[in-house]
């Protein structure tokens, strides 16, 4: 039968770059300790790899290192890649590698204690200890996230959705298994260091108090999964994934659309897009910003006229002349805005109208209205000279 997991729909909450230099460490490790990339070296083995008869401490930690074929390196770099990004999405490079790391030593201790006073001379090697470890946690933090598996008997394979709790019960109860058939001699799987690992990356989660997602949570991951983004899903969805990743400005930026949109308006979601705002229209693409924030504008108490005049002025940066006139025109109506708010968003308007529409005339009207308004301005010198620089241009045209 094969059961294989090729792809866990759940998206990470951060960059997870420990795993992909782990994965890269163990690669060049392989190349480095193999004959033609195929199978480990002697003498390799006898240096590195975790054996009773000659234990070295340092073995403890080479042997994690160390695979016999390409195969056994394959298998344990895909599930590193599948379970570990969202592990160490969630737990940061820190906590990811002291999880890591201690499942992959107490893998090892039990693989040791049990079949290494039975068998002292038969080495151990690879990181399977520490990826099961790995998966331990995935279960603690993501037990419904679905997990892509190719499943099948014979000659009849498919592509079915396991949750996760599903995809580790089959592999913990398949080496519990294999560990009391193998007997003492093991089957040439350190099946007790899977169980090991397994075990001690299910209880660090747990006693690191990591976040858990709920059902909802992962169904919601699953869908930005095949979509790539947030705007598909429900406001209480992205309430939960808000509380999951607080620091997330996409899901701010979307939950509030989604309020909006809705004719919503819950307190907890205005203070944590306000909270994130500055963040939000730093980072953001610029085409989903101003998407976003059109329609989130259509509700008078969110958005404040400093707020919008930022809108308008990352537009202006992104070259997005009729999103910046949008959000400064609407900032200078804005309820509450401010002398500063209506003095840099007239500058502006004035600069967009000059600059990206070519209407002198459009640019001539904010610029008086400038210096009515705000002739003490430290800017008021440099409206003057546009002023009279403009004025040459429309005069003579309203003559004509």
């Amino acid at each position: 039968m094969l059961f294989l997991p090729v792809k866990a729909k759940n998206p990470p909450d951060h960059t997870p770059y420990l795993t992909y230099s782990l994965i890269a460490v163990n690669c060049a490790v392989y190349l480095a300790t193999t004959d033609y990339f195929l199978v480990v070296r002697e003498s390799a083995v006898k240096k590195l790899a975790l054996r009773l008869a000659d234990f070295s401490p340092i073995t403890l930690l080479t042997h994690m290192f160390l695979h016999a074929e390409i195969l056994h390196l394959a298998g344990n770099m895909l599930f590193l890649f599948i379970f570990g990004q969202a592990v160490e999405g969630r737990l940061r490079a820190g906590k990811f590698a002291l999880m890591y790391f201690a499942s992959g030593l107490i893998g090892a201790c039990a693989h040791i204690l049990f079949m290494g006073r039975l068998n002292p001379d038969i080495p151990m090697l690879g990181a399977s200890g520490a990826i099961m470890g790995v998966m331990g946690a995935a279960l603690y933090m993501f037990p419904f996230s679905p997990v892509k598996t190719i499943w099948g008997f014979f000659m009849y394979y498919s592509m079915v959705e396991i949750p996760m709790w599903g995809v580790g019960l089959y592999f913990v109860g398949f080496d519990i298994l294999l560990a009391v058939l193998s007997g003492s001699t093991g089957g040439g799987t350190a099946h007790l260091a899977h169980i090991g690992g397994v075990t001690a990356g299910f209880l660090i989660a747990m006693m690191l108090r990591t976040k858990r997602d709920s059902l909802r949570a992962s169904q919601a991951k699953s869908i930005v999964s095949d979509f790539h983004h947030y705007l598909n899903l429900d406001p209480g969805s992205l309430a939960e994934l808000a509380s999951l990743q607080p620091d997330n400005t996409e899901i701010a930026l979307c939950w509030m659309r989604a309020n909006v949109l809705l004719g919503l308006q819950p307190g907890d979601c205005v203070a944590h897009f306000r909270k994130n705002f500055r963040a939000i229209v730093k980072e953001t693409e610029p085409q989903l910003l101003g998407e976003c924030m059109a329609v989130i504008s259509r509700s008078p108490d969110v958005l404040t006229g400093s707020m919008l005049v930022n809108l308008g002025l990352r537009m202006e940066q992104a070259k997005d002349a009729a999103g910046a006139k949008f959000f400064l025109e609407s900032a200078r109506m804005a309820p509450g805005r401010t002398a500063s708010d209506m003095e840099t968003a007239t500058f502006w308007l004035g600069s967009i109208a000059e600059q990206w529409y070519r209407q002198p005339g459009l640019a001539v009207q904010y610029y008086r209205e400038f210096m009515q308004r705000y002739p003490m301005s430290p800017l008021a010198g440099e409206v003057r000279v546009r002023l009279d620089r403009l004025e040459r241009v429309v005069q003579p045209r309203a003559r004509s």
